[in-house]
């Protein structure tokens, strides 16, 4: 009875392991699954006698029927198309090579993924298929663009395939992945020829990242390299357009929610780059017409992008670097689930300092020359940290077709509330959004002296 006993506690302590591990918000949003796993109730829905309507945000779509249910489904995919198109982050566009223009429209897409886009994330999703998929190629079809299809036949025949971490594989260093690009050879004589004389208004190349929960991108692969980190296909492929000449224009898409390493933009003379993210099932129709003009980017970015993805403290105890419990083995002995859900543990070492936190607190205390911050301790360059050489686009950072004009006018602080009220302007010649970002600080130390 007392093993018994000892083996269900040692099962809820690897559930509630697994949580700590993922976060507390996982805890959080999987209450129902915690309380099924103890067998016990923590709320119930209580209806006054009367009858009182219990339903307060109720659809504006009304009854649920196959005409309203079209109505909403038609709406949703106008709001996903807009969502895309100014969520994208602009991050790079020299001398306005975008958007491009009506007579630019013969194009040649470059990179395997054009063919095989990453339309969601690893984690919880279903496969990007079906009636309601809008793909890469239709939607620059559908905005009247004339694509180079020989090589876009040759990207979709081609047994090379984008191979994320198997699921499972999180602490298995031998578990490698791959970023699915063709290698050098692939550009045969024959492809090459096929954008001599057309489809070279522009190169539009993809470079895509897939990963997820229990499928981390690797901080080093078989090319000894982070995922993140541009490998020597791609760079292959950048240099090839880059030697050709023949191109007018040559734009980068970012098809990644991870923040991948961009430091090489200027080396392959990029003249462009968007950062699109994962694009759901209708969101490359946003991505096209930002290629063409209909719409202007207004995304931020929400993660520093560094020119180093290891260069963060948060990478010392990370996926292949998660540590192992001492009596790991004891635990897998009283245990059902798997050995690799239920023996490793995170250190969250780096406190409050992740992202955007550590890279502009170590700066200001740079600034501040003080707690030996410009030391050569994680620094990528093996010199004095600098935030420059460290830094490829900052938390925030995002560009737009035309040019705004921000006022701060005033700032009223009172007990509990402070009010900022800011002018924007637009100064362009182009209609576009402009988003306000606001930044506070504390006392440094502050927040860990309270909590």
């Amino acid at each position: 009875m007392k093993k018994e006993i000892f083996r269900g506690l040692t099962s809820i302590f690897a559930f509630f392991l697994v949580l700590s591990i993922f976060g507390t918000n996982i805890a959080l949003a999987n209450a129902g699954t915690i309380n099924a796993f103890l067998s016990i109730t923590t709320s119930k829905i209580v209806t006054p006698d009367n009858g009182t309507d219990t339903e307060y945000f109720k659809s504006g779509y009304g009854e649920l029927s196959d005409e309203n249910l079209e109505k909403l489904l038609l709406d949703s995919y106008g709001q996903c198309v807009a969502e895309q198109a100014e969520g994208s982050v602009l991050l790079k566009n020299e001398n306005e090579a975008l958007p491009l223009r009506e007579t630019e429209r013969s194009v040649t897409l470059f990179g395997r993924a054009s063919a095989d886009p990453v339309y969601k994330p690893t984690s919880g999703a279903a496969p990007a298929s079906g009636e309601f998929l809008v793909t890469y190629y239709d939607a620059m079809k559908n905005e009247g663009f004339e694509i180079n299809e020989e090589l876009f036949k040759a990207y979709g025949s081609s047994e090379t395939k984008r191979i994320k971490r198997s699921a499972g594989g999180v602490y298995d260093t031998a578990d490698m992945a791959d970023i699915g690009e063709e290698s050098r050879a692939f550009y045969t004589d024959r492809l090459q020829a096929t954008w001599e004389q057309k489809y070279n208004d522009a190169a539009v190349v993809m470079l895509s990242r897939e990963g997820g929960e229990d499928a981390d991108l690797l901080m080093k692969d078989d090319e000894g390299i982070s995922q993140l980190a541009l490998h020597q296909d791609e760079k292959d492929l950048l240099q090839m357009i880059k030697d050709s000449g023949k191109f007018k224009k040559t734009i980068v898409l970012l098809n990644s929610p991870w923040a991948m390493e961009t430091g090489w933009l200027d080396e392959y003379d990029i003249d462009a780059c968007l950062w699109i993210g994962n694009t759901g099932l209708r969101g490359f129709e946003g991505v096209a017409k930002l290629l063409t003009g209909e719409y202007n980017p207004s995304g931020k970015l929400v993660d520093t992008y560094a020119s180093n993805s290891l260069s963060a403290p948060a990478c010392t105890y990370a996926t292949d670097n998660t540590q192992m419990y001492a009596n790991a083995g004891e635990i897998q002995e009283y245990c059902s689930d798997d050995d690799k859900y239920v023996s490793y543990y995170a250190i969250y070492a780096e406190g409050i300092y992740v992202g955007y936190k550590y890279y502009e607190t170590r700066y200001e205390d740079c600034i501040l020359g003080r707690y030996q911050a410009d030391s050569s301790v994680g620094s990528s360059t093996g010199g004095e940290w600098n935030y420059a050489d460290e830094i490829c686009y900052p938390f925030g950072f995002g560009l737009s077709y035309t040019t705004f004009e921000q006022t701060l006018d005033r700032v009223e602080q009172g007990s509990d509330l402070i009010t900022v009220t800011v002018s924007v302007t637009n100064t362009g010649d182009t209609a576009g959004k402009s988003v306000v970002e606001l930044y506070a600080q504390k006392p440094y130390g502050e927040y860990e002296i309270k909590n």
